[in-house]
């Protein structure tokens, strides 16, 4: 899912069925698109409540990196193995794409 499923499209309740999806392995989620509802760039931290609530549901494995600087995974992966960094800044959709 493109641009974190784009929350500010919709309410809190309808985003929680999107969180639902995450019970679905073969679908991720792609950490971009923050400048959608966030303004503080270019990390955009005011997101990491909500960011960190998806990373969880979908996990690193399941997290793809999208958009502006690769510093933004790191930010809103604290707590996590740079192994598990690597795999969002790059490796998941590696694999994905088969390359």
């Amino acid at each position: 899912m493109d641009h974190l499923a784009e929350p500010d499209m919709g309410t809190g309740v309808e985003f929680a069925d999107v969180l639902e999806l995450a019970s679905f392995p073969e679908v991720y989620m792609k950490l971009s698109g923050l400048n959608h509802f966030a303004e503080d760039a270019p990390l955009y931290e005011s997101a990491i409540p909500f960011t960190s609530r998806v990373i969880k549901e979908f996990g690193p494995d399941r997290m793809v990196w999208g958009s502006g600087t690769p510093r933004i995974v790191d930010a809103h992966m604290q707590g996590y193995s740079n192994a598990e960094i690597a795999k969002v800044k790059g490796e998941n959709l590696s694999k994905l794409l088969n390359w």
